[in-house]
């Protein structure tokens, strides 16, 4: 997969997915079993160990999507863009910059940082 929004559209839809096995599903399009996701709270490797994560934040902030509040910018086979997770009436809970590193059409690594509020 190369086109860049279609990539970050698979992990967004990703976080945003009902249940594990439809994350799975979407992350496999851009995921690599060597993959590798940081945010200020984790950084784990894999499709099934980030799948996990996705499954833990689901859990503590049901009811939110990741909505993307930003053009992807990009140069290389780097990519960054904005993004914030909402509540279901479109509060925002927080927001944050991922940086994305391509690699071969997939995402080598995820580097995520939080807003400082």
């Amino acid at each position: 997969m190369s086109d860049h929004r279609a990539i970050i559209a698979a992990y967004t839809d990703a976080w945003n997915a009902p249940d594990d096995t439809a994350s799975r599903a979407k992350l496999k399009a851009v995921w690599r079993d060597d993959s590798i996701y940081t945010d200020p709270t984790v950084s784990v490797t894999g499709v099934d160990v980030l799948v996990r994560h996705i499954a833990g934040v689901r859990t503590r902030r049901r009811n939110t999507r990741i909505v993307l509040t930003s053009a992807i910018d990009a140069h290389h086979d780097v990519l960054r863009f904005s993004w914030q997770r909402v509540n279901a009436d479109g509060s925002l809970v927080i927001g944050g910059i991922d940086i994305a590193m391509i690699k071969d059409g997939y995402i080598g690594r995820m580097i995520g940082f939080f807003d400082i509020i």
